[in-house]
């Protein structure tokens, strides 16, 4: 009889302390790679608008005790302007009373211009963060993306945790941390990483209480209430999907489902009441049927192709029978997720911003991990080496997330004129977003408003009003002055003061216009000369507006896009009314 090799004599407590130690080895690369990708550069470009309105709010919130839209000097509203709001622009530009009544009216916020547009949560992650790391732009993204690394990594252990396959939990870390949306949505000052975190933690909790933990019911209350002081957009669809699946797979504990459902509703019905969410639903500014292919075309193109879950689907009912009861819930809780929230953001949000859906990312990079592992084993089960359904899944996995291939089979078949695929290059065997994410990591590419903030800085003095037409919030966090404008137009025509500086963007079509132009002929100005194109956004995540693809796109068009337009109001000179003449018209 032969001797037993040491590697058969290893005893049962050793191989699981080595597959704990191997599982902390991989824990610490995730991590790593993830704090590359996440904090890299992460200062370099500055705040744009909406991360700027996180970072100003949450200041407000640790100083006042709440987040003030208006602190007596400037004033924050929703990024949102209907047809209906432009009709009595004009009455709401010369006095800072009437215009904030009038936003109040609009439930942007409370009576004392406490701010209900979003949940608090994140400017109480910004608060903290900036009044502990101070004043900057590191210190406003920080928390967020230590969220986003916090969430790769729950990513792994859940996986690890509930489907036992180790390479399983690997390929959906790796599609999570190289799908570019995902990463610079997770970069920004703004709620969308603690979602994306809230949600996997809410996945956790659920899947420990359909386990029998104890308490597992009070855990998923308490961390639904979380994810609905961070969003109480994306809340509702999962916290409807997960309840409904806990009714159906544990009907003998259905007393404990509508338990949980009860005192969740009890929990969040005053902050519903407080945020008055009732009237938080905005005129849409496209057809329902435009935004449904907006959505689809995000979500298959950013997210998961289409033909993924469908395969998904596919799977699941061929192997129902032969899964697990846990296996089975998680999986087709991130099935009905898609579909479900697809239909919930159609309708309740006014446009198809990415914004809206990439949270659920990680959710898509399990589905797929699952299914090209499930693949793999398929494609290798009469193979000669054990490794071959490994390499069949992660062949497919780094497929994915270079060629856009899978996406466009779905995406070629959408009416173009229906989409901003103009604006948005698919490429054919390698993804373009790649630029994007490469300059964004190195600390390269585009940045407007750190350009003309430094400028308009080494020359104003902090009584100095500054006339911005967008991107006016940036100006709020990083300087002292007082700012008129924004798409709100707060203060543009106010006759108790004049502005001093004047930042003009041509390319912006949203804004009302007349206002801007009046006040700007009231004065005589001096250019101020400024080597920033006028992009309409600085550093926002979303696909149609990536400055690249923009340029590219006017390129194409052989269309320039005009240069910044900054001035200083002077007594006499030269004005600066012929560069504005084309913009007049809009």
């Amino acid at each position: 009889m032969s001797l037993p090799s040491a590697k058969n004599n290893i005893s049962t407590q050793t191989k699981l302390h080595y597959i704990e130690r191997q599982d902390w080895l991989i824990i610490i690369l995730i991590s790593v790679i993830s704090t590359i990708m996440l904090f890299a550069n992460i200062g370099y470009k500055y705040l744009w608008q909406d991360e700027a309105a996180t970072a100003v709010l949450g200041e407000r919130m640790m100083k006042y005790g709440k987040p003030l839209a208006y602190d007596g000097k400037n004033l924050i509203t929703m990024d949102f302007i209907t047809h209906k709001d432009e009709q009595i622009m004009d009455y709401l530009t010369g006095n800072a009373q009437t215009a904030i009544q009038y936003f109040i009216d609009r439930r942007d916020f409370k009576t004392d211009t406490t701010w209900i547009g979003q949940p608090w949560g994140q400017f109480i992650v910004a608060g903290i963060s900036l009044s502990f790391l101070g004043h900057n732009t590191i210190a406003a993204r920080a928390p967020f993306a230590a969220a986003a690394l916090i969430t790769v990594i729950l990513l792994y252990l859940f996986i690890k945790k509930h489907f036992q396959d180790r390479w399983m939990a690997l390929i959906a870390v790796f599609l999570l941390l190289f799908n570019t949306y995902w990463i610079l949505h997770s970069r920004q000052c703004r709620y969308y990483a603690l979602t994306g975190l809230m949600l996997m933690i809410t996945m956790m909790v659920y899947a420990y209480w359909q386990k029998g933990g104890k308490f597992g019911w009070v855990f998923f209350v308490l961390s639904g209430w979380c994810w609905f002081q961070v969003d109480f957009g994306s809340f509702w669809p999962v916290i409807g999907i997960l309840l409904m699946l806990a009714l159906f797979h544990s009907w003998q504990r259905w007393t404990e489902t509508v338990k949980a459902a009860t005192v969740l509703a009890i929990a969040v019905a005053p902050w519903v009441l407080y945020y008055e969410i009732s009237g938080r639903l905005k005129t849409a500014l496209l057809p329902w049927r435009f935004k449904l292919l907006g959505n689809l075309f995000n979500m298959n193109q950013f997210t998961i192709p289409i033909i993924f879950l469908i395969a998904a689907g596919l799977l699941l009912a061929y192997k129902w029978r032969k899964m697990s009861s846990l296996p089975q819930q998680l999986i087709l809780a991130c099935l009905l997720i898609f579909p479900v929230s697809l239909i919930w953001v159609t309708s309740v949000a006014p446009w198809y911003f990415h914004r809206y859906y990439v949270h659920y990312t990680p959710l898509a990079a399990l589905l797929m991990a699952w299914l090209f592992v499930e693949f793999g084993k398929w494609v290798g089960q009469n193979g000669k080496t054990i490794k071959l359904p490994v390499i069949v899944a992660f062949v497919i996995s780094f497929t994915v997330v270079l060629c856009p291939l899978p996406s466009n089979l779905v995406t070629w078949m959408i009416p173009r004129a229906d989409l901003t695929i103009r604006f948005n290059p698919l490429g054919t065997f390698i993804r373009p977003e790649f630029t994007i994410l490469k300059d964004e990591i190195l600390g390269d590419g585009f940045d407007p408003n750190r350009t003309v903030i430094e400028l308009i800085k080494t020359k104003a003095r902090p009584t100095d009003e500054i006339l911005v037409n967008y991107e006016d919030i940036p100006f709020m966090f990083y300087t002292n002055n007082p700012i008129r404008g924004g798409l709100s137009c707060f203060r543009v025509e106010d006759r108790s003061s004049m502005p001093r500086f004047l930042v003009v963007r041509k390319s912006v079509s949203f804004v009302y216009w007349p206002a801007f132009m009046r006040e700007i002929k009231r004065y005589n100005w001096k250019g101020i000369s400024v080597n920033a194109s006028a992009a309409v956004f600085g550093n926002n995540p979303e696909p149609a507006c990536q400055p690249e693809w923009l340029f590219a796109w006017h390129a194409h068009n052989n269309y320039v896009l005009p240069k910044l337009i900054v001035a200083e109001r002077i007594s006499d000179t030269t004005d600066i009314d012929s560069e504005l003449s084309s913009t007049t018209k809009k």
